[in-house]
């Protein structure tokens, strides 16, 4: 045995059974030092940038033992929150070799020197062979080659092993922090992680070697499952959306629909943490993770619901796929969350080429929270929208208000979150945004207040065009204020009727109910077999009786829809489509919009009518051929209630941009601390105030 297995093997029974009577020993190869140790004050002492100094640095006595030995000390004592029975040395693998080092779904193979091509080209047979009889008994593991210096991180494909990302350490240069966030992110081990910017960014964000793992097994997914038709029909509503929310700008390929999927799914999951759900008890059931139906036993509708993005399950790996992701966001304590921490995992996941692209900008939480406490001066009786939530960051703070409100007020917890939802609403055309933003609005409620909830609670954020560029107001609402959707795929997003009566619509928790159940009951039942009655689940939601005949007939298309292979995404739209107009209509509309205007980068001449973009606003100047754009400039007022309330210009006249895309309006036009500023035309009187921000 070597000095460094005799240091390790010495710390494994001081940590397990205390020290001996006598004890004594020098410091062994940089490993530990153990003269007049105890148990008590051994780990805090460890020096992991000594032990991987030790690591990095090549001694041609070394054997693998020996670095096999320092792996394990490193992962027991350096910060990974692992105990000593988590990591396993020398387990057997299924072709009756023995792994080197075992944590959960992480194989580490341990080698003298992997820079000899002949060497590493052994090594990553090896880690190839385990992997791929890992995966045919049913597991996804991720396998790292490492000499100590070398850190080679690879994904088992079904087109063999292929490698994901590396890191090298140097003996000269050891940076410890650096390799305990790599190697972090890919064990997610640590426990109750404070969900801070950073610390989403560094665990789940495009830069960490997770992500790389789980962005290469969704394209398995994909690829394994693009020929599904219910997949397909939502890859093909998702880019739908997308093109004509974005317009030309929007390129259809596999990589965003992929990065889409990643984030919803995150946004997804974390819901549940947020709620008190046991993400590692659920991990067993991916399927009722993404289908909401947590959400809709605990009384929380309009949330939980993956909808495009649930088509990862349809692939024979999906399902370990969203396991391996909720496994990470259960590290993280999601009980108290002071900001829309959503918005770093779109902005890191996404290129900054391709957000630019598209005109995607997010608000920083001080500016969306000063405004809002300027412009929702009376929280307890305004009704407040979001016209273009993004991932929710002016939704996070105007709930934050009402329920500060509603304490000072001394209103019950529960009836100060159902205030809440009636009174603060979001509405994007993009479908990660909606994701994130029902997420984040459960943020905003928290972990605390949720757990108080004693009847159903709607979350109000939908997907849909608050400026109805695509159709006219009666395409979804008729004269009568019936909601009517089609679903025949062709040129239209919709065709043949999905109808329900003005009469339903009108009472927003009990309609979201309404079709949870209709869209569940279509599909839990045998394709083309007997459909259950829903005489007791409309007497149960007090439909009137008038009503009844439009929702059973609408129940008979949802049923003949799944039996033909397409009830699969319905449901989801039935609930989103209708709602942004349903808020236009004057009973229904708001006292304030606050938001982040959506601006598209469009040519500095006119857009062709051709592309099915608007043209831009007339009277406007282009600032690096970026233009504000629309039909109906006037589009979101008919969301308010009266006129002068407005985040948005209240006259419907154009904006003058005099500097840069991304700037915000309040109810009185603000110059921003960066020095856009953004103004009605001069003949239209306004108030601009400054608005002092940090730095």
């Amino acid at each position: 045995m070597t000095q460094y297995q005799v240091a390790s093997l010495i710390r494994r029974m001081l940590t397990r059974f205390g020290p001996p009577l006598t004890c004594s020993a020098d410091r062994v190869c940089g490993v530990v030092s153990l003269a007049g140790a105890t148990s008590e004050d051994l780990v805090p002492h460890f020096d992991v940038a000594a032990t991987l100094r030790d690591l990095a640095t090549r001694n041609p006595g070394r054997s693998e033992a020996d670095i096999q030995a320092m792996v394990r000390d490193v992962l027991v004592y350096g910060g990974f929150d692992l105990g000593d029975e988590a990591v396993s040395l020398e387990s057997p693998a299924e072709d009756r070799r023995r792994l080197d080092v075992a944590i959960g779904a992480v194989i580490i193979e341990c080698k003298r020197d992997l820079r000899p091509r002949a060497q590493l080209s052994r090594a990553q047979a090896q880690i190839g062979e385990y992997l791929a009889a890992k995966a045919a008994a049913g597991g996804r593991y991720a396998g790292v080659l490492t000499d100590g210096a070398i850190w080679l991180l690879y994904h088992h494909t079904d087109s063999g092993l292929r490698f994901i990302d590396g890191l090298t350490l140097s003996p000269s240069r050891i940076d410890d922090r650096a390799f305990r966030w790599w190697l972090g992110a890919i064990l997610a081990t640590e426990r109750q992680v404070l969900p801070t910017l950073t610390a989403i960014e560094e665990r789940l964000g495009a830069q960490a070697p997770s992500f790389r793992l789980l962005r290469a097994a969704l394209l398995e997914c994909w690829h394994s499952a693009e020929s599904v038709p219910a997949v397909a029909l939502k890859r093909e509503l998702w880019a739908k959306l997308l093109r004509s929310a974005l317009g030309s700008q929007f390129e259809d390929n596999d990589e965003l629909f992929v990065e889409h999927t990643y984030l919803v799914l995150l946004a997804t999951l974390i819901g549940h943490a947020v709620v008190g759900f046991d993400l590692n008890a659920a991990r067993s059931e991916p399927g009722v993770l993404l289908s909401g139906q947590l959400f809709e036993r605990a009384g929380l509708l309009g949330v939980g619901q993956a909808g495009f993005f649930d088509w990862v399950l349809d692939s024979a790996a999906g399902g370990d796929v969203v396991s391996d992701i909720a496994r990470r966001v259960a590290s993280f304590n999601w009980a108290d969350v002071d900001h829309d921490v959503l918005k770093a995992l779109y902005q890191s996941v996404i290129a900054p080429e391709v957000r630019k692209r598209l005109g995607e900008y997010y608000t920083p939480d001080w500016l969306a929270r000063r405004m809002v406490d300027q412009v929702v001066d009376d929280p307890l009786r305004q009704r407040v929208l979001d016209p273009a939530c993004g991932s929710g960051t002016f939704l996070f703070h105007a709930v934050r208000r009402h329920l500060d409100a509603a304490a000072i007020a001394r209103i019950p917890v529960s009836d100060a979150m159902e205030q809440a939802t009636a009174s603060v609403f979001g509405v994007d055309l993009h479908p990660v945004a909606v994701a994130l933003a029902q997420t984040t609005y459960l943020l905003a409620i928290g972990t605390e207040r949720l757990s108080q909830r004693t009847g159903l609670l709607n979350i109000p954020v939908y997907l849909g065009d608050s400026m109805r560029w695509e159709a006219a107001e009666d395409s979804i609402f008729t004269e009568t204020g019936d909601v009517v959707l089609y679903t025949t795929d062709g040129a239209q997003l919709f065709g043949s009727e999905l109808r329900f009566p003005a009469s339903v619509v009108a009472d927003v928790g009990r309609f979201d109910h309404l079709v949870n159940e209709l869209a569940a009951r279509a599909s839990t039942r045998q394709p083309g077999g007997r459909r259950p009655g829903i005489g007791g689940l409309l007497n149960n939601l007090g439909i009137p009786e008038a009503a009844r005949p439009t929702v059973e007939d609408t129940y008979g298309v949802l049923c003949d829809l799944y039996d033909q292979g397409r009830n699969h995404i319905w449901g989801f739209y039935i609930r989103n489509q209708s709602r942004p107009t349903w808020l236009s209509r004057p009973e229904n509309r708001v006292d304030v919009l606050v938001g982040n205007p959506p601006v598209a980068r469009l040519p500095v001449h006119d857009a062709n009518p051709s592309e099915g973009l608007p043209a831009p606003l007339p009277g406007t100047q282009a600032v690096d051929g970026w233009r504000p754009w629309s039909h109906d400039p006037a589009g979101p007022l008919r969301l308010l209630r009266r006129p002068g309330r407005g985040a948005l210009p209240t006259c419907g006249r154009p904006l003058r941009v005099r500097h840069a895309p991304g700037g915000l309006v309040a109810a009185d036009l603000r110059r921003l601390p960066c020095g856009r500023l953004l103004q009605q035309q001069r003949d239209v009187p306004c108030r601009v105030r400054d608005l002092v921000g940090p730095g």
